[in-house]
């Protein structure tokens, strides 16, 4: 099995100008993963960005879990 990364928000580059798509719990925006292990080299990906409220829908874990 692969091991998943922690990936932290400051090696994010979101592009909100470009957005892929958008769904029940949030929408999809293409960006920049920026790897520190290798001289800050940029790759490109999606990101979902996940609508937050007081009364999360459970079903939110499942999408997490989808999307990794």
């Amino acid at each position: 099995m692969s091991q998943l990364r922690l990936i932290k928000t400051n090696e994010l580059i979101i592009n909100e100008n470009e957005k892929l798509g958008e769904g029940e719990f949030g929408a999809v925006y293409a960006g920049k993963y920026i790897l520190t292990d290798y001289h800050n080299k940029k790759f490109p990906v999606a990101i979902k960005v996940i609508n937050r409220t007081k009364n999360d829908n459970p079903d939110i874990e499942k999408v997490c879990y989808f999307v990794k």
